[in-house]
C-alpha cells in the first residue's frame, strides 16, 4: 500500500497553495461517488481464448469486457451440450451462460459477436445444407406413407359397412404397423437465434437441435416485443430461467404448436441500452428483477471507448484461427443424447478436485457472508446468490474448452473461473449501486470520471455535446445541470468560452 512521504506532502501543499493563489476554491466532494470500474481479468481466460480476445480488441478497440463476453458466448455454446458440472452430489448445473451487456448502440458488440461466432455460423450452415437433401427424401417417403394410410382407412370404412370383422381386424393391424413405420422427418437445423420471440424459440428448442444460442445486440427486439408488455417480458424471463436451470419447460397450446423442452441447453447473450434496462427494471414496480433473470446473468456495463477508437491495422489472424479450430473441434463432438429420435441431452457430469472444491466453497461462503443488511453485496444479493453457480459453470466451460469432457476440474481452472465470476459481481455492484443515486448526481459522476480520463484540463460544451461517454449525456438538458453542479463543487470553472478542470481534481476525485 502506498504511504505518502513528507516530500509528497510538501509537494501537495505547494500545489494546493498554487491552486488557491490562482483563485480556485476548495473542492467539495460529490456525495457517494461512483465506484471505479475494475480491469477485466483477461489472463483468467484459457490461453487460446485470451490471445484471440487480446489481439482482436487491439484492432476493434471495444471495451475488453465486451470482447471477452463475445468469446464466452461462443465457448458456452460450443461446450454446453457436452457436459454438466456438479459442485456436490446435489448441486448440478448446465454449462450454459446468460450474458447481459448494457451499452449504447455503436459500441461494436455486433462486430465482436460476428467474429467470435463465425465458426458456429459456418458449422450451422453446413449442417443445414447437408440436411436439406435428407429432408427432401423423407418428405417423398412421407407422401407415399400417407397414401398407404389412406388406402387402409378406406378398407376399414368398407369393412365397417359390411360388418366384416376379419377384414376390419387385419386393416386395423396394418394401420398400426404403418404408424410405427412412419418416416421421421429430420428437424430443420438451426442452432443460433437473434430476432425471435419467446413462443417460437420454445417450439424450435423443443423440436430442433438440443443445443442453441440466443444472441441479440438490440435486446428490446426479443425481450420487449409487442410493445414491451409486462406479461410478455415476465413470461420471457421465466422461460429463460427454466432453461438456464436445466429444468423441463412445457408449452401447451390449443391453437399453436405445443412443445416439451427436456434435455435442452441455451446460451443467452444480450445487449441493451441503459434506457431499455431502466425500463425493464421498472416493469410492474420491479417485479422483473424479482423473476431472477437478471441475477442469473453475468452482467457488465463497461466504460465506452467511443471517441478513442482510431484506425488500427488488422491483427494477425493466427490467434483467431486457433480459437476457431478449437470451437470447431468441440462442435464436431457427438452430443450425449438419450436417443436419436428426441435428441434429448443426457450429458456426463464434471466434478471438482478436492482443492478446486475448497476454492469454490471459500468463494461461496465469502459471498454469502456479504449478503446481509450490512454486507457489501446486500444491494445486489440476488446477483451475488447466483455468482458461485456461474463460477462453477465457467470452470466447466474452461475445462471442456481446454481438456474435453474427461477428468476433473482442477484448482487452476477454478481460480480462473472465480476471477471472472468475481469481476462480474463487482461490476454488477458498481453499476446497480450507481442506479440508487439521484440521476443528477449519477450523471455528474459519469461526466467527472470522463473529464478526469482526458489528458487536457480544458474543454468546451461542444466537447461534452459530441464526446460525452453516453448518448443521453450529450443532450444539453442533461449536461447543462451537470456542469453547473460540478462548478458549484469546485471541480470545474468557466474559462473564456469553455471550462477548465481544477488542477487538483485528479487527486481528490
Amino acid at each position: 500500500m502506498y504511504e505518502p512521504t513528507q516530500r509528497n506532502a510538501d509537494m501537495q501543499a505547494a500545489l494546493d497553495d498554487a491552486a488557491h493563489a490562482d483563485g480556485w476554491p476548495d473542492i467539495i466532494p460529490l456525495a457517494g461517488g461512483l465506484e471505479v470500474e475494475k480491469p477485466y481479468p483477461l489472463d483468467a481466460l484459457p490461453p487460446i481464448a485470451r490471445d484471440a480476445v487480446r489481439h482482436y480488441q487491439q484492432y476493434g478497440q471495444q471495451p475488453v469486457a465486451m470482447v471477452a463476453c463475445s468469446a464466452l458466448a461462443a465457448m458456452s455454446y460450443a461446450t454446453q451440450g457436452l457436459a454438466d458440472v456438479a459442485r456436490d452430489e446435489v448441486l448440478r448445473s448446465p454449462l450454459s451462460l446468460n450474458l447481459l451487456l448494457c451499452a449504447e448502440s455503436g459500441e461494436r458488440k455486433t462486430s465482436g459477436d460476428a467474429l467470435f461466432m463465425k465458426p458456429i455460423w459456418l458449422w450451422e450452415r453446413e449442417k443445414a445444407d447437408a440436411r436439406n437433401e435428407e429432408i427432401k427424401t423423407v418428405q417423398f417417403a412421407l407422401a407415399a406413407h400417407e397414401e398407404k394410410v389412406k388406402g387402409v382407412k378406406q378398407q376399414i370404412q368398407q369393412a365397417a359397412k359390411k360388418s366384416d370383422s376379419a377384414v376390419m381386424a387385419k386393416a386395423e393391424h396394418d394401420l398400426l404397423q404403418l404408424e410405427r413405420q412412419k418416416p421421421i422427418c429430420p428437424v430443420q437445423f438451426q442452432a443460433a437465434f437473434s430476432d425471435v420471440n419467446q413462443q417460437t424459440l420454445a417450439v424450435m428448442l423443443g423440436i430442433g437441435h438440443p443445443s442453441a444460442a440466443l444472441l441479440c445486440n438490440e435486446a428490446a427486439i426479443v425481450i420487449g416485443g409487442d410493445g414491451m408488455r409486462p406479461e410478455n417480458v415476465l413470461q420471457f424471463y421465466g422461460f429463460i430461467n427454466t432453461i438456464w436451470d436445466g429444468a423441463t419447460y412445457r408449452r401447451n397450446r390449443l391453437t399453436t404448436q405445443s412443445a416439451d423442452i427436456v434435455g435442452r441447453r441455451l446460451t443467452c447473450s444480450l445487449m441493451m441500452q441503459p434506457s431499455v434496462l431502466m425500463e425493464l427494471l421498472n416493469i410492474k414496480k420491479g417485479q422483473s428483477r424479482g423473476t431472477g433473470f437478471l441475477a442469473r446473468s453475468l452482467f457488465a456495463q463497461p466504460t465506452s471507448t467511443m471517441g478513442t477508437r482510431y484506425y488500427q491495422l488488422p491483427p494477425d489472424t493466427a490467434f483467431m484461427e486457433c480459437f476457431y479450430s478449437r470451437i470447431r473441434e468441440l462442435l464436431e463432438m457427438p452430443l450425449p443424447v438419450e436417443d436419436e429420435r428426441n435428441m434429448r441431452l443426457n450429458p456426463p457430469v464434471l466434478r471438482l478436485t478436492a482443492d478446486s472444491k475448497n476454492l469454490w466453497t471459500a468463494y461461496y461462503n465469502q459471498v454469502e457472508s456479504e449478503l446481509g443488511a450490512d454486507g457489501s453485496f446486500h444491494d445486489v444479493a440476488d446477483f451475488a446468490a447466483k455468482s458461485a453457480d456461474n463460477a462453477a459453470r465457467l470452470a466447466g466451460i474452461f475445462h471442456v474448452f481446454e481438456h474435453g469432457v474427461e477428468g476433473e476440474i482442477g484448482e487452476t481452472t477454478m481460480r480462473a473461473a472465480l476471477a471472472i465470476a468475481g469481476w462480474h459481481l463487482d461490476e454488477t455492484k458498481r453499476v446497480f449501486g450507481a442506479m440508487q443515486m439521484p440521476e443528477l448526481l449519477r450523471n455528474a459522476e459519469v461526466i467527472l470520471q470522463w473529464l478526469l480520463a482526458r489528458p487536457d484540463n480544458s474543454f468546451t460544451t461542444s466537447d461534452v455535446g459530441q464526446r460525452a461517454p453516453s448518448r443521453a449525456l450529450r443532450r444539453k438538458e442533461q449536461w447543462e445541470p451537470v456542469l453547473t453542479l460540478l462548478c458549484e463543487h469546485g471541480y470545474i470553472r468557466r474559462q473564456g468560452n469553455g471550462y477548465q478542470l481544477h488542477p487538483q481534481a485528479r487527486g481528490q476525485a
